[in-house]
């Protein structure tokens, strides 16, 4: 066990080359802008006293920074992990902090026996090593009107569609390998949280997600209402690609045809409506700093533009065989055009706008 840094909290974890489900404690440095993001987003909305649960704990880090850098906003923060020595070492991280335990539930459960034995959560964090789907009942049960969920995904193969029979079992829906795979994979377990959460007449909006190397995050906003999550569930649909011409289409059916004469190729069920909630991004860009400041600046382009996915340059320049233009060059053609448009945080050669493809190609072309 090393001491270490992140935030405003110091903590004992194991360091380790390869991070895994059999680590002492689990704790992995590369999530750390994952635990920014979160401490970040939960100062943006400024909601105080807040019932928090983090039922797989870990090193107890997101805990500890939560209850170190939301300073009054925190009412009750239940930390909870089934390995054996948690409670001991969160105990320790406590006092090496110098955080009052009073209003701190330390526990070692099964992580949804931990959530269903709780009160109603303003936020419950579900941050797992693989799927969220064993957590995803009790979480939704638990959380409160007006609470926030947040689930993480490390089992992008399955998402991204390296692994579709795994997407068909674990998310109920087809993949996309394409440039479009992450966001597409994003969109699949937004579904798969509402769908879980609609049992309970829970309506989850989503309020930010983000897709940073080999996870998928999505935080969703609970209204308690039937009539929200019909409205909701009215949002899923497939995503419909044509692989010859890159064309796409949203649609309720899984099938169609594109026209330039071939089939499309459906991904989903998924969710087809806004990502981000544009005030949201903003105010947390203003508050952030090193690499979720470069991230959220990202975010922020595109947040505002609610179109289902966005267009590779580097392959409509492969699909028309032209040079590669400068991508600020085409942001300000079809700016001059009067189409919104921005960078895409899902792909380092993508923009996301509401201009149609063909325009897009033509702008390209003549970039050249």
């Amino acid at each position: 066990m090393k001491r270490i840094s992140e935030g405003f909290v110091s903590f004992f974890a194991p360091v380790q080359k390869v991070v895994s489900a059999g680590m002492a404690v689990f704790y992995n440095p590369v999530m750390s802008l994952n635990r920014d993001l979160s401490v970040i987003l939960l100062k943006s909305i400024g909601k105080r006293k807040l019932v928090v649960a983090d039922p797989l704990a870990g090193t107890g880090v997101r805990s500890l920074r939560f209850l170190k850098e939301l300073p009054g906003m925190i009412e009750e923060l239940r930390a909870n992990d089934g390995n054996p020595r948690f409670p001991a070492l969160f105990r320790k991280q406590l006092k090496l902090n110098k955080i009052p335990s009073k209003n701190v539930v330390v526990a070692r459960r099964e992580a949804s026996s931990f959530l269903l034995d709780g009160p109603g959560f303003d936020y419950v964090d579900v941050d797992p090593f693989g799927s969220p789907n064993p957590f995803l009942d009790a979480a939704c049960k638990k959380l409160s009107r007006d609470g926030i969920i947040a689930v993480t995904a490390t089992d992008t193969g399955a998402l991204a569609g390296s692994f579709p029979d795994a997407c068909h079992r674990k998310y109920w829906a087809e993949p996309l390998r394409n440039e479009l795979m992450h966001e597409v994979g994003i969109r699949i377990l937004i579904r798969k949280v509402q769908l879980i959460a609609s049992q309970y007449d829970r309506a989850l909006v989503p309020i930010f997600v983000h897709a940073t190397q080999h996870y998928d995050r999505v935080y969703l906003h609970c209204e308690k209402s039937r009539s929200y999550v019909k409205a909701l569930l009215d949002k899923h649909g497939y995503l419909l690609y044509c692989e010859r011409c890159m064309d796409r289409a949203v649609s309720n059916a899984n099938v169609g045809m594109c026209s330039c004469g071939e089939p499309f190729k459906a991904a989903g069920p998924m969710w087809l409506g806004p990502l981000w909630n544009h005030a949201l991004v903003k105010k947390m860009l203003v508050t952030s700093k090193g690499d979720a400041e470069k991230l959220l600046s990202v975010i922020h382009q595109e947040s505002h533009i609610p179109i289902v996915g966005f267009f590779d340059i580097h392959k409509i320049c492969s699909l028309l065989k032209v040079p590669v233009p400068k991508t600020a060059e085409v942001i300000a053609a079809l700016k001059r055009k009067g189409h919104d448009v921005g960078l895409t945080h899902f792909s380092p050669t993508g923009i996301r706008t509401d201009a149609p493809l063909e325009e897009v190609k033509s702008i390209i072309a003549r970039l050249k």
